[in-house]
C-alpha cells in the first residue's frame, strides 16, 4: 500500500483525512461530447463538412436538419441529429432502393431473395 505523504507544513489536514479524500475522477477531454453542438463540433462529430450541415439546414422544413438558433449561433442537439440521420441509412444499391420508393414499396418490407447464378433454384 502506498503511503501517503508528509502534510506540508501550515497544512490543516491530516494524514489520516488525506487517506479518506476520494482522488477527483479523470475526465477525458474526448469522452465528453457537449448536448448542444456548433456547426464545427458537428461536422467532427459526424465527418461531414461544415458546408455540408449548412446545405442540410437550408432543406424544405420537412427534411432540413432540427437546430437551433440563439442569436446568430447555430447549435445543434446530439440526439436530435443522430435521429435525424438514421432516416438517410441505407441498404443495398441506393439506386434500386430509389426506384422501389418510387414504384411506392418499401424496401425494409420487401421478402429476401437471392438469385443463384449457375440455374438452381
Amino acid at each position: 500500500m502506498a503511503t501517503p505523504p508528509p502534510p506540508r507544513k501550515g497544512s490543516q489536514h491530516s494524514t489520516h483525512e488525506w487517506a479518506l479524500t476520494p482522488e477527483p475522477p479523470k475526465v477525458s477531454d474526448e469522452a465528453v461530447i457537449p448536448e448542444y453542438l456548433t456547426l464545427r463540433q458537428l461536422a467532427r462529430y459526424a465527418n461531414v463538412s461544415e458546408r455540408q450541415l449548412r446545405n442540410y439546414l437550408n432543406l424544405p422544413p420537412s427534411q432540413a436538419l432540427p437546430c437551433y438558433r440563439p442569436g446568430r449561433k447555430v447549435l445543434v442537439r446530439q440526439s436530435e441529429f443522430d435521429a435525424w440521420f438514421a432516416q438517410y441509412r441505407s441498404r443495398g444499391k441506393p439506386v434500386i432502393t430509389r426506384l422501389l420508393r418510387e414504384l411506392d414499396l418499401d424496401p425494409e418490407r420487401l421478402p429476401e431473395f437471392r438469385s443463384s447464378r449457375n440455374g438452381r433454384g
